[in-house]
């Protein structure tokens, strides 16, 4: 049996072949909680674990006692954390515990070595035994004491399912859900406390509820949401730890997006409004609970929505793409993750595809760049990574190869493409022949040419036309209405991207920024073009030129 091309999953190589793959279910809410996107099944049942933490801090919050207490956003941090006791984190437990008249024997959550190495190692080294507080939900714990003091509620029985705090936070869960409550499982979580089990459609929507909360701020729970957001933001090592996503996405880009992990590859993230969409909120679930499957699952998803680029910040990109070694330490492989969005209809049952992902995006660049530049070797090597592509995509993405290199180069390309299909097995396309009237095809290439250049479609029609009036004449008939309009897939934005390619491999400045500027008038979000056209630039030692003209767009700059 061949190896697997390009399967979706969070994928385990070793050398140059899957050695393991983990399935995921994942969804996208929008602000009303209709899915939106999906991967997998989320109609799965999860146990929501410590994803549940910032809602089981609701309570705290919304009765006044960050106020009555003087909680700082440091302690406020922690009990929503699953941290990972190092010394920062349990002087901010202790701290909870002191204001409160609050012992550490109080704690019910059972101990365990700290997350953080430096930290187990210290507890050693000083002939120390790890304690309640070095839990990684101690400070959740702490903050449920706090409440039951405050609120005159037992403090022994803090945990039990029919305790007044886990009452009402099992109810706050189901009103942020919209679940009625007895459809919500419960059972014990790991530190003692009461978990939750919900389909991964209802988590996604319990946490897109919060990102709303989080982005009106009017009522008193949305006020406690922002609060507690904030907080995370602002304080993201009290989350997590050194080295830890949780903190390291939130220091990379806490100003749009929460996400709390969970056990068992639990992840959940309430987007905050800072793009067009508005708020939103994903969850996911590995299938098989692999923890080493849990980080790249997000942030996959994540540029799958265009919400990050983990490729520009060396921090994320270990979590993104994590290496693998031997006992040696040697470098054995690498886990990566595609999984590709689907697009959900509201009211409908129908899914479609999600806009174009980074991978895919990178993979039409390149295919693009290869074509153009008449290098074989680079073309077949595109072809391997665009598993994602349909047959009859490549096909009109090589045939439009011919406006930006010619028909030599473009004939050289389906040669190399025909050979490659071949020998992979793999079908070829629909080759479809495109005739029309040349009326009919300018009327097309003008609406196709206004879309892709915008407000500055008309100076270029007149500069064309001053350089001949059949150059401008040939761009709208043949270029734009008969090939690069062309009905069907693939839409203007497959082609955009890989008119990028193009024109990277082709050194062509003034272009490149013409069709940069295009991609994202034809709908390609910028995180993606960015992330897309700096990953193919750096394979053509043309970073510097590409990543100044992105830097210009962002700017506003004329292209």
């Amino acid at each position: 049996m061949a190896p697997l091309r390009n399967p979706a999953g969070v994928r385990v190589w070793r050398g140059d072949e899957i050695e393991s793959l983990h399935a995921v279910a994942a969804a996208v809410v929008d602000r009303a909680g209709r899915m939106i996107y999906r991967h997998g099944d989320p109609a799965r049942r999860a146990w929501l674990r410590s994803s549940a933490k910032p809602i089981q801090l609701l309570p705290l919050v919304e009765e006044g006692l960050v106020e009555r207490f003087g909680f700082s956003q440091e302690e406020l941090a922690v009990m929503a954390a699953s941290h990972d006791a190092e010394p920062f984190h349990l002087e901010a437990v202790r701290a909870i515990l002191d204001r409160a008249g609050l012992e550490e024997s109080m704690l019910r959550c059972g101990a365990h070595e700290p997350g953080n190495a430096a930290a187990a190692e210290e507890l050693r080294r000083r002939g120390e035994t790890p304690t309640a507080i070095h839990n990684n939900c101690s400070g959740k714990h702490a903050g449920m004491l706090l409440v039951c003091r405050a609120l005159g509620w037992p403090l022994e029985s803090y945990l039990s399912p029919d305790h007044p705090l886990q009452q009402r936070i099992w109810r706050t869960l189901a009103e942020l859900s919209g679940m009625p409550p007895e459809e919500i499982g419960r059972a014990v979580d790991g530190c003692g406390a009461v978990t939750f089990a919900m389909p991964i459609t209802a988590m996604a929507r319990a946490w897109g509820t919060l990102a709303v909360a989080d982005a009106r701020r009017e009522t008193a729970r949305e006020k406690a949401v922002g609060r507690i957001f904030d907080a995370m933001a602002a304080h993201p090592a009290h989350v997590g730890g050194t080295g830890r996503l949780d903190s390291d996405l939130l220091r990379h880009a806490g100003d749009r997006l929460i996400a709390k992990t969970g056990a068992e590859g639990v992840f959940c993230a309430a987007l905050r409004g800072a793009r067009k969409e508005g708020p939103r909120a994903l969850a996911l679930k590995v299938v098989d609970g692999a923890r080493r499957a849990q980080d790249p699952a997000l942030l996959a998803l994540l540029e799958e929505l265009g919400e990050i680029d983990a490729a520009r910040d060396p921090a994320l990109e270990g979590h993104a793409r994590p290496v693998t070694l031997n006992r040696s330490g040697a470098p054995v492989g690498r886990i990566d993750a595609r999984l590709p969005l689907e697009r959900q209809e509201p009211g409908s049952g129908e899914a479609h595809p999600a806009p174009i992902s980074a991978t895919v995006a990178a993979a039409i660049v390149r295919l693009g760049a290869a074509a153009a530049s008449g290098d074989a070797e680079r073309l077949v090597a595109a072809l391997e990574q665009a598993g994602e592509i349909a047959s009859d995509d490549i096909e009109e993405l090589l045939l439009q190869t011919y406006l930006f290199a010619g028909f030599p180069r473009t004939i050289n390309a389906f040669f190399t493409w025909q050979g490659w299909a071949s020998r992979d097995g793999r079908e070829r396309g629909e080759r479809r022949v495109e005739a029309g009237a040349a009326e009919t095809l300018r009327e097309r290439g003008e609406a196709l040419c206004r879309r892709v250049y915008g407000e500055h479609y008309e100076p270029l029609r007149i500069r064309l036309e001053r350089l001949h009036p059949e150059i401008a004449e040939w761009t709208l008939v043949e270029g734009y209405g008969k090939v690069l309009g062309r009905p069907g897939s693939p839409g203007p934005q497959m082609r955009e991207l890989a008119a990028v390619g193009a024109l990277i491999a082709l050194d062509a400045g003034r272009q490149l920024a013409a069709h940069l500027r295009g991609a994202l008038h034809v709908g390609v979000p910028e995180a993606v073009l960015g992330s897309a056209a700096r990953e193919v630039a750096a394979e053509w030692g043309k970073e510097d030129s590409v990543g100044s003209l992105l830097a210009e767009l962002r700017r506003g700059k004329p292209a």
